[in-house]
C-alpha cells in the first residue's frame, strides 16, 4: 500500500504548486530610470536618501538595471505623501514617556513604459514602508538611525530598506 501511495504522490510533488520564483516582467524589459522622488511631506530632506535606497535595492535585486531616462525601458516616478511617527510602547504606566516608536512612509508611484509612453499600472500604486525603534538616546538620533541615515547601525530593518524593498517588489513582481 505504501508503494502505491508513493507512486501517486510523486507526480504531484514534481509538478509543484504553480509558484514562480523571480520576475514577472516581460523579458524585453531590462532597464529602469528612477528620478528623485518628490517629497510632499512635512519631513524635510528625506527624498534623496529614499531615492538612493530604491536605486540601491534595484541594484541588489538585479532584475532591472538602473540607467538614465533616455536609455531606460521603464520610468518609475514617486511622490512621498505621508511620513509619521507613532508611539508603540510606553515606559511603565507613564503615558508621557514613550519607549518605542513606529515610523511609516507612504508614497504614490507611477510606472511608465518609455518605449510606448503608456502607463504600466492602470492606477498609481501606493507603497508604505515601516519600521520601529526603541528610544535609547535622543529622539532625533534614534529616529534618523531607524530611518536609515548613517548615525549608527540600526538593530532592526530601517525604514528606507523596508520601503525600497516594497517598491522594487511592486515593480518586479506586480501589475504585469
Amino acid at each position: 500500500m505504501k508503494k502505491y501511495c508513493f507512486l501517486i504522490l510523486v507526480p504531484f510533488l514534481l509538478s509543484g504548486c504553480g509558484y514562480k520564483v523571480g520576475s514577472l516582467l516581460p523579458k524585453d524589459i531590462k532597464t529602469i530610470s528612477v528620478p528623485t522622488i518628490t517629497n510632499n511631506t512635512m519631513e524635510p530632506g528625506i527624498e534623496l536618501p529614499i531615492t538612493n535606497a530604491v536605486i540601491k535595492r534595484f541594484r541588489v535585486d538585479g532584475t532591472l538595471r538602473v540607467v538614465k531616462k533616455k536609455d531606460a525601458d521603464l520610468l518609475l516616478e514617486g511622490k512621498l505623501v505621508k511620513y509619521s511617527r507613532e508611539p508603540l510602547r510606553y515606559k511603565g504606566k507613564d503615558f508621557n514617556k514613550v519607549r518605542e516608536y513606529r515610523l511609516k512612509l507612504r508614497a504614490k508611484l507611477t510606472l511608465t513604459d518609455l518605449r510606448t509612453g503608456k502607463s504600466v499600472w492602470e492606477e498609481p500604486v501606493y507603497v508604505t514602508g515601516e519600521t520601529s525603534y526603541f528610544l535609547e538616546g535622543d529622539l532625533q538620533t534614534d529616529e534618523m538611525t531607524a530611518f536609515g541615515l548613517p548615525y549608527q547601525e540600526a538593530k532592526l530593518p530601517t525604514l528606507d530598506e523596508d520601503f525600497a524593498r516594497k517598491v522594487v517588489d511592486a515593480v518586479v513582481e506586480g501589475g504585469w
